[in-house]
Formats: structure tokens, C-alpha cells, sequence
């Protein structure tokens, strides 16, 4: 940069071809001026002394850098993109022009994401005028980031080289953890740690990787040292309190949770805290008294209003849920202020439609939400596609699979959903291209998103295929191999799916979909019952509400012969998940062994009602049954 702006008085003087002599000295004069009054502080005097010399040489690069420079220091950055935009037209050539434009577009991408794209294509033409400059990879590793590509992300942090400063080496450590390389992430934040044990952004970061990898016990211990390093911290607690309830330690968690809201009762994030822990391990009515005190204190608290609706829904308390809802749309009105909380309010509405099976309902209020004036809503747009599956409605999926898409382009959720929709509609050919498109990335999301389609659509040996050469191309990641195992299982493989599970949980000793996946397997299979029984003990210690350990859980204890407890837990599960065909097939299986055929009967009938995985089998019960009678 240094050796670009010093040339700046022979641009000018190259100049003087079109200049007249006194012409050429006034410019050089103002040129000089304009650089003096910048290093005095006189702003305005250097704006116009620019300003002038652009009207004397308005083909002159260099100039109009310095002042878009200036103008973005003096954050007028409209003025400054418009500027650098001469820049690069001027001389292509001109790396700093580029890269300013490229920094000008990322900061305004943070209103307007729509600018993201330009600010990636401004700052690959710099690093493609000068490969490996650190000052252009930082900022285009930010802008590949926020675009949701971190293996590219990552790969031109590699090209830069060893960083040099923390913040670089951070932000290759983000690129590298999201890009499922977490080992390689976690090393280089210890090592930045053992530099400066003090290092704050570092530890938040180091934190945020043991919660995204499950390993909640080395979370917690940092977490711990920073509240005694910095006890007036008090987000810190808070963190601790939730990591514990997260890692299933609800007795710990509601112990600091009760601490903090007696010693800080006007802070409502601790309360509403508490009242969560306390529906979790069980103790719903003061939940949600804590809660519902909550919302009569400030009516508004959107956030504490849709804790309680979650609450309820889960319990299945559909009427209390629709009454808080139909108030908060009340509330908020026609005021454009409020429109982000009626448009919450109204996604939980259509979903609450869903949960009733009132599909047409729920994708009536969900489409004019999902994607709305150019922005995605996410969870509208998922709840929305579930609904079109179970409707089997499947131009409506695409229909709204293509708007996300179309709006957010490089979400490999999106695209993934719209090859799920081509899929069943009957256009495989299309389907099968965009998925060996995901597969083929670089990047591990887009290739779970292709995985997961498979299995969606019950192509459990196309679903296997992706995740063994995700979990040959990304190793460490445990999300590829849980994929696999499932696979495996699915299509019959079930000697090798034990051992991908096992080789998961020696990673993720923790991880309770493994512990629940794996425990029922053997269940499933009448083998290994106490190993199992431990595993899904352990799962349903961490998620006590989760339908489909407390079935996997009762399941085993079935093999087991214990069948008082198998029908506690079974019983639980069905009031968790009341339409799970596998749950009310198990119903059935208990019943008959009790001996209340009629009753066994009812449970396997309405499990082929449900849609059941593998009818047959169902039905094959209920023949055994008939020939008995």
C-alpha cells in the first residue's frame, strides 16, 4: 500500500498532459493540502481539497482512494462504497481499491445481507492481485463465513500462512472448528490460551466449541475459571447455570439458579432460567408459575411469552398456549414496531395448527411468513415443509423450498430441501444432481444437508453412501459417523452400525442420541439388555421429556421382563410424543404380554394409523393375534 500511494504525486504529474502548468501546481498543491489538513484533524478542510483535485483529475485511482478512505473514517459509508467503486473502474488492477471496497461491502452487508455476495467478489479479486495477504484473508474469511462456506474460509486462512496476531488466529480457528476440524480448532485456541491465560475473546470462543462438540464438562470447568478471575462478570454464572442444565445436572442447575434470582430478583433471564430447569426435571406447576409471573409483570416480554407457549406445547396444553398467543397478536396490532413479535407470535399459531393435524390450517398461516419481503424465517419454513410432507402435499414443499432457496441461496438446508420436494414429487433425476452437488462439497454442512434428504425420503443406502465418504473426508466429525450408523442399521448392516456407535461414543462419551441410538439397538435386538439399560438410562437422565428415550428406555426394560417399569416409561412416552407409531406399536407389544389382547389390538391398529416405518411387521401381529382367537 505504502509503495502504491507513494506514486501518487507521479500519477499526478502524468496528469499534466490535460493540465495546464498553474493547473498542475494548484492540484499538486491541493493534493499535498488535502494529505496535511488528514494528519492535522481538519476533516472537512481535506474533504474539500479532494474534492477539488477529483475535479481537476477525475481519472486519477490513487485520489479518489485516499478520499473513500477518508470518508469511510469518517463513517459516511454510502459516499465511500460509491467512491471505491471509481477506484477498481479506474484501475482494475489496484489491490488496496479492491480490498477497501470489499471491507466497504462486507460492514454494510451487516444491514443488508444482500450485499455479502459483492463484498466476497471485491475482496477474491484482491487476494487473486496479491495470493496470501493476510489484511485481504482476514476479512474475506469473515465474508466466506458469514456466507456459510467456512472450508473456503479456511483454505484462504491457510494460504496466508501461520497468523500472526490473535484475532487471525481465532478467526482460523472458527473456520476450521465449523468446517468440522475441531481438533485442529481446539488446539489453536489452548495454544493461544497458554500465551495469555487472560485472554478473554479466546476463552468465550474455546467455550463455545466444547458446548458445539457436547463435551459440557471441559465447558464448564472454563467457565468456572472465569467466575473466579472475574466474579462481577455476571453472564458467567448464568452460562454455568445453563451448561449444567444442558449436561442433565438439573439438581446443580436449579440449586445456582434458586442463588442468583434470590440475590438478583430483578434480573427476569435467571427467573425465566430457573422456571425452565424446573419443567425439565419435572416440576412444571412452578415453572410455570415463575414464568406466568413473568408475563403479568411486563405483558410485552415477548421472549418469556414464547418460553411459556414452548412449555405448554410440549406438555400438549394446546388451549393455554393459543390464549397466550391470540393476546401477544392482540398486542402487538398494527404497530410496524411490533411486527417481528406478532410474525413470532403468528409461526407458533401455525404450528400449533400442525401439532393438531390441521396441516391446511398450519400452511396457511405459515407461507406468507416463511419468506417474507425477501427474508427467510426458518422455523416457519421448516415447520411449513413438515407439514407439507405429512399432507404429502409436495408442490407446496417445493413451492416453499425454492422461496427459501431463492432468498438464501447458499444455505445448503434450503437447497437440500428443495431436491427433497423434487424427489417426491417424482423428478428423482433433478433430485439425485443437486444432492451429488452437496455430497461433492467441501463443506461438511452441505453434505449432512444431502444426507439427511436421503433419509428423509427413505433412501437409507443413498443416505449411507454420502456419510461414509463424509466421514472419510471430514474424520472428526461425529455428526457424519452418527449419520452412517444410522444408515447401517436401517439397511440391515446392523454388526457394523454397532461399531460406528460405539467408536462415536468413545469421542462423545456423553452424547445422548448415540447412548439412545446404540442402547436400542440392543434392546431392538434382545442382546447386551444391562449395557443398554445403562445407556438409555443415562439419555433419559440428561432429556427426561424426550418421547424417544423414554421409549427406547421402556423398550428395554421390556426385553428385561420388568414390565411394571417398562409401562411407566412407555406411558411417559406416550404422553411426550401421543402419535409416534413406534411407541404405540410398543403399547401393544406390553399389552399382549400382560394378556389384554383387545387392548393390543387397539395399540398396533393405530400404529399402521400413524403411518408406521415397517407396517408388515404390525400387521403380522395382528395376525398372530387373530389366529390366537
Amino acid at each position: 500500500m505504502k509503495t502504491r500511494l507513494a506514486v501518487a504525486a507521479l500519477v499526478l504529474a502524468i496528469a499534466s498532459g490535460t493540465l495546464g502548468a498553474a493547473d498542475l501546481r494548484d492540484t499538486r498543491k491541493a493534493f499535498l493540502r488535502a494529505r496535511t489538513a488528514v494528519a492535522d484533524g481538519r476533516y472537512r478542510e481535506a474533504l474539500d481539497l479532494y474534492r477539488k483535485v477529483i475535479e481537476l483529475v477525475p481519472q486519477d485511482a490513487v485520489v479518489r482512494f485516499e478520499y473513500a478512505q477518508l470518508l469511510r473514517d469518517l463513517n459516511v459509508p454510502d459516499e465511500a462504497i460509491k467512491q471505491a467503486r471509481e477506484v477498481v473502474r479506474i484501475d482494475p488492477s489496484f489491490v488496496e481499491g479492491h480490498r477497501l471496497l470489499g471491507a466497504l461491502e462486507l460492514a454494510a452487508s451487516e444491514r443488508d445481507p444482500s450485499r455479502l455476495d459483492s463484498a466476497i467478489a471485491e475482496l477474491q479479486a484482491a487476494r487473486k492481485l496479491s495470493p496470501g495477504d493476510p489484511s485481504i484473508a482476514a476479512p474475506l474469511a469473515r465474508a466466506l463465513l458469514s456466507r456459510g462456506k467456512p472450508a473456503e474460509a479456511s483454505r484462504v486462512l491457510e494460504e496466508a500462512g501461520e497468523p500472526s496476531q490473535p484475532i487471525l488466529a481465532r478467526l482460523t480457528a472458527e473456520a476450521k472448528a465449523k468446517s468440522g476440524r475441531v481438533k485442529e480448532a481446539e488446539a489453536i485456541y489452548s495454544a493461544l490460551l497458554e500465551d495469555n491465560p487472560t485472554d478473554r475473546e479466546t476463552s468465550a470462543a474455546l467455550i463455545d466449541l466444547y458446548e458445539e462438540d457436547d463435551r459440557l464438562d471441559r465447558a464448564l470447568e472454563l467457565l468456572q475459571m472465569l467466575e473466579k478471575t472475574d466474579p462481577e462478570n455476571t453472564a458467567i454464572p448464568e452460562r454455568v447455570t445453563l451448561d449444567l442444565a444442558r449436561a442433565g445436572r438439573f439438581a446443580e442447575a436449579e440449586k445456582r439458579a434458586r442463588d442468583l434470582a434470590a440475590k438478583r430478583p430483578e434480573n427476569r433471564a435467571i427467573r425465566r432460567l430457573l422456571a425452565q430447569v424446573l419443567f425439565e426435571k419435572g416440576s412444571s406447576p412452578e415453572g410455570e408459575r415463575i414464568l406466568r409471573a413473568l408475563v403479568v409483570e411486563d405483558p410485552d416480554d415477548d421472549v418469556t411469552r414464547r418460553a411459556l407457549v414452548g412449555e405448554l406445547l410440549r406438555e400438549r396444553r394446546y388451549p393455554d398456549a393459543k390464549t397466550l398467543l391470540d393476546d401477544a397478536v392482540k398486542r402487538a396490532g398494527d404497530d410496524p414496531h411490533k411486527t417481528p413479535a406478532r410474525d413470532a407470535a403468528n409461526v407458533e399459531l401455525g404450528y400449533l395448527a400442525v401439532l393438531q393435524k390441521d396441516y391446511a390450517r398450519g400452511m396457511q398461516i405459515l407461507a406468507p411468513l416463511a419468506v417474507k419481503q425477501g427474508t427467510v424465517n426458518a422455523r416457519a419454513v421448516r415447520i411449513d415443509a413438515g407439514a407439507a410432507r405429512e399432507k404429502e402435499d409436495y408442490a407446496a414443499g417445493l413451492q416453499i423450498a425454492r422461496a427459501a432457496a431463492a432468498a438464501e441461496p447458499d444455505k445448503p438446508e434450503w437447497t437440500a430441501l428443495v431436491a427433497e420436494f423434487l424427489y417426491r414429487s417424482g423428478d428423482k433425476k433433478k433430485a439425485e444432481e443437486t444432492l451429488g452437488k452437496l455430497a461433492a462439497s467441501q463443506d461438511i454442512d452441505d453434505v449432512l444437508a444431502a444426507a439427511d434428504v436421503y433419509a428423509r425420503v427413505k433412501d437409507f443406502a443413498g443416505s449411507g453412501r454420502v456419510a461414509r465418504d463424509a466421514s472419510v473426508r471430514f474424520p472428526e466429525s461425529s455428526e457424519a459417523l452418527f449419520r452412517l450408523g444410522a444408515a447401517l442399521e436401517r439397511t440391515g448392516s446392523s454388526a457394523e452400525a454397532e461399531k460406528i456407535f460405539q467408536k462415536l461414543l468413545q469421542g462423545r462419551p456423553n452424547d445422548s442420541a448415540a447412548q439412545n441410538y446404540l442402547g436400542y439397538m440392543w434392546a431392538d435386538k434382545g442382546t447386551r439388555l444391562e449395557e443398554a439399560r445403562d445407556l438409555l438410562e443415562k439419555a433419559v437422565a440428561r432429556e427426561p421429556r424426550n418421547g424417544a428415550y423414554l421409549d427406547s428406555l421402556g423398550w428395554v426394560y421390556f426385553r428385561l421382563g420388568r414390565l411394571e417399569k417398562a409401562a411407566n416409561y412407555l406411558s411417559a412416552a406416550k404422553e411426550y410424543d401421543p402419535d409416534d407409531p413406534t411407541i404405540e406399536e410398543h403399547l401393544g407389544d406390553l399389552s399382549e404380554r400382560q394378556g389384554d389382547a383387545t387392548r393390543a389390538i387397539a395399540h398396533w391398529e393405530r400404529a399402521l394409523t400413524l403411518k408406521h416405518d415397517e407396517p408388515d411387521r404390525v400387521r403380522q401381529k395382528l395376525a398372530r393375534i387373530a389366529r390366537k382367537s
